[in-house]
C-alpha cells in the first residue's frame, strides 16, 4: 500500500513527531516497518519572524 499524507510536525518534549491519523490504524500494526520520504513544503512561519527581527 502506498499513501501520501500532508503532516504538521508537532512537539513532543524535545522531540519531533508525525501523528499517524486515525483512520490510517487499520492498515498500520505496531511493529510495521514504513518508509517515510519528508518534503519540506513550508517553513514555520514563527521561525521566519524571527529571523527578520534578528536581522534588522
Amino acid at each position: 500500500m502506498e499513501l501520501t499524507i500532508t503532516k504538521k510536525i508537532a512537539k513532543q518534549g524535545k522531540n519531533l513527531v508525525l501523528i499517524i491519523p486515525k483512520n490510517l490504524h487499520d492498515f498500520l500494526n505496531r511493529g510495521d516497518l514504513v518508509k517515510v520520504k519528508i518534503t519540506q513544503l513550508q517553513t514555520d512561519l514563527r521561525t521566519e519572524a524571527e529571523n527578520e527581527q534578528t536581522n534588522i
